[in-house]
């Protein structure tokens, strides 16, 4: 599905990853975890598109289709924190990409709409890549975990 090879990314002139390869199969499950700062909400950024990597290669399958929700979403609207991420996972999930890009998806919701994401994810075939600190979320929907340290 995907494959990093190599791939460098620098931020203000610091290099957050270097010599970085990946590949991430097809139906994968993945958990991006680490300290705050570390790169993951970068990461994120990179595989969606939105950020160039310094040095080396992304490569997805050719016809892959990606959703990408950050953790901050800003959508103008007077709606709480909550509502416009729950709209925007709704969203990404109506859109029934191949490949699902979550940057902390749980921060800004209640209790109930956590249960009604994590409904949502299990029923998700997918292949989900998850930056989160939420372990509820991690232990019950992913399978392999790539930690950002250093």
């Amino acid at each position: 599905m995907l494959r990093l090879e190599d791939i460098e990314l620098h931020f203000n002139g610091r290099p957050l990853f270097s010599g970085v390869d990946l590949r991430l199969p097809a139906g994968a499950r993945v958990a991006l975890i680490g300290n705050n700062g570390t790169g993951k909400s970068s990461l994120l950024r990179m595989l969606a598109g939105q950020v160039m990597p310094s040095a080396g290669e992304i490569r997805w399958r050719d016809d892959a289709s990606v959703a990408y929700v950050p953790q901050h979403v800003l959508d103008g609207s007077a709606r709480s924190g909550g509502e416009q991420m729950r709209h925007a996972l709704a969203r990404a999930l109506d859109s029934a990409p191949d490949v699902l890009l979550l940057d902390e998806p749980s921060n800004h919701l209640d209790r109930s709409a956590r249960r009604s994401l994590l409904a949502r994810l299990r029923q998700y075939h997918g292949t989900l890549l998850i930056a989160s600190h939420d372990t509820a979320l991690i232990d019950a929907l992913c399978d392999t975990l790539w930690h950002i340290h250093n």
